[in-house]
């Protein structure tokens, strides 16, 4: 054929169809864009990670399924602005990760007895499974204030601890003493830390352990996070 003869791709066959629409080279010349759809509302609740087979060599499934049910918990948690920046923290080190991990998650939470998995997780960050929960502890108190609270002492102003001890003894709960931001009974049973944000972090130990643990809520009225563990 001729097209063969000079090397030409043959025509396409003219079945007279003509399609609607915008040559390419016309719609790329203008600047002007046609505006975007608005985006769909998020889902009401975070996606559900897909079954995992268990293969051999392969990733623990349920490893996997936890970190992608958390993955989608902190998507959801940033489009829906529930959490602020708690979703997507400051300081993204494996410990302050592994600390959020175990704390945000009830079946890894442990204290005396510690499931596979968080015994695992703590090994990831070359901790023990008891620094893992006194961290998560921390983390369920106050995010990354509240295990800055935990791991650093400083020293504070001291108006705070002037009107907390005063408070305190207004509301006839224990005399305190100091030491740095933190203000401990004299049993050594009960202890505040006030925090950088301002809010007062309440700890428990058994008599003569020195051995602190998170607990209690924190709050920036002394009275108030203290007397929520010292009635407990």
């Amino acid at each position: 054929s001729p097209s063969a003869r000079t090397g030409e791709q043959p025509a396409p066959p003219d079945h007279g169809l003509v399609l609607p629409g915008v040559p390419a080279r016309e719609a790329l010349a203008t600047t002007c864009r046609s505006p975007l759809p608005a985006p769909l509302p998020p889902p009401s609740h975070p996606g559900e990670p897909p079954v995992l087979p268990a293969l051999p060599g392969a990733p623990d499934p349920t490893a996997l399924e936890f970190l992608i049910t958390d993955a989608a918990r902190r998507a959801h948690a940033f489009l829906t602005a529930e959490t602020g920046a708690e979703a997507f923290p400051a300081d993204d080190s494996p410990w302050h990760d592994a600390v959020r991990l175990a704390a945000s998650h009830p079946g890894l939470t442990g204290r005396r007895t510690f499931s596979r998995q968080f015994a695992e997780l703590a090994r990831s960050v070359g901790r023990t499974p008891a620094d893992l929960s006194r961290a998560a502890a921390a983390w369920r108190q106050g995010g990354e204030a509240g295990l800055a609270t935990l791991e650093t002492s400083w020293d504070p102003p001291a108006g705070p601890f002037d009107r907390a001890r005063g408070a305190l003894v207004a509301a006839d709960l224990p005399r305190m003493t100091i030491h740095r931001n933190r203000l401990t009974n004299a049993e050594g049973t009960l202890q505040l830390r006030y925090g950088t944000d301002g809010r007062w972090y309440p700890y428990r130990s058994e008599p003569g352990a020195d051995d602190w643990w998170p607990e209690g809520e924190a709050d920036v009225d002394p009275v108030g996070a203290l007397a929520g563990v010292a009635e407990a």
